[in-house]
């Protein structure tokens, strides 16, 4: 590449994968199996691969559990923070979504835990009869945490601690589109440690090929939507660029080529944003400071496409 091809691409921005592709950043972009198949045809047949995987049984996840939380117990007697202290000390930091191995069907971290005590029961089984001590006591380690899980996010208590910004939904009433999290500064409470994380990502004019659309239907009046998050933010601001820019990041900011868009609390404490007449691409910024475990911002993108 020459020094003013480099330069042109070389302005701090990051490139999705097709873009690296489109700008001769990189050759392809292929899957595992693909890039195999590729690396045949270059090489001939007479080659070996070596791919190195790691699996945990789910037995072993429980017994770890089971066995960081009767310690747990044992050390301060209560029970709930001993829970939370024994998920903390596992392999994986936290419950998370688990993909099974026929149709790729998603289960929440709740049924991924009742789950995987399903499956130990099985093993624990001896003919036609269970060891009726292990069913009871995995029963109750899932029903206590199924009770922290739920309850944590009551508007009454503090929710559980979150290690990342919460997800956001764009509603109109008719329809809701997941919003892309992008940028975030987000730190939260482990122990006596504090963890900081600070994520970077693409500029939302340079995003749409990840981003769905929310599909508007436009009528006399302007449309607002809702914008939902998981946990609620204490502030919340917004932005749009015409959809004539997408691709045109730098240039779109450099030259100022975006307008605010006001976002409103209702006495709900729903937070309101009036969509632009025209389709826009919106970036969405939200704050959460209230919190004494966890908080930051976050960045959110997500555009709007008039249905004809």
């Amino acid at each position: 590449m020459s020094d003013a091809d480099v330069r042109a691409l070389a302005d701090g921005r990051i490139y999705s994968a097709q873009q690296g592709v489109e700008n001769g950043l990189v050759d392809d972009i292929m899957t595992q199996e693909e890039f195999d198949d590729h690396l045949r045809e270059l090489l001939g047949d007479d080659i070996s691969f070596y791919h190195q995987t790691y699996e945990q049984e789910t037995t072993s996840l429980i017994w770890e559990f089971l066995n960081n939380a009767v310690s747990a117990i044992r050390a301060n007697g209560d029970e709930v923070t001993a829970s939370l202290q024994a998920i903390d000390e596992m392999t994986y930091d936290e419950p998370m979504l688990i993909y099974e191995t026929v149709g790729q069907k998603k289960i929440d971290p709740c049924g991924a835990l009742v789950l995987s005590c399903e499956r130990a029961a099985f093993l624990f089984r001896k003919g036609d009869r269970y060891e009726k001590w292990m069913l009871l006591l995995i029963a109750a380690v899932v029903v206590l945490i199924v009770a922290v899980i739920g309850g944590g996010f009551s508007n009454d208590a503090e929710p559980a601690t979150l290690r990342e910004p919460p997800q956001l939904v764009v509603e109109d009433g008719e329809a809701g589109v997941e919003a892309l999290r992008g940028t975030y500064s987000w730190h939260y409470g482990q122990g006596d440690k504090g963890v900081g994380t600070d994520a970077d990502s693409v500029h939302p004019l340079d995003a749409k090929d990840t981003m769905t659309p929310l599909v508007v239907k436009r009528g006399a009046e302007a449309t607002t939507v809702q914008l939902t998050f998981d946990v609620a933010p204490d502030a919340v601001s917004a932005r749009a660029w015409d959809t004539a820019y997408w691709g045109q990041a730098a240039f779109a900011d450099a030259q100022g080529l975006y307008e605010s868009v006001p976002v409103q609390k209702n006495d709900q404490g729903e937070w309101l944003l009036t969509l632009l007449d025209e389709d826009a691409v919106y970036g969405i910024s939200a704050e959460w400071n209230r919190f004494e475990n966890f908080g930051g911002e976050a960045f959110y993108s997500f555009y709007t496409q008039s249905q004809p």
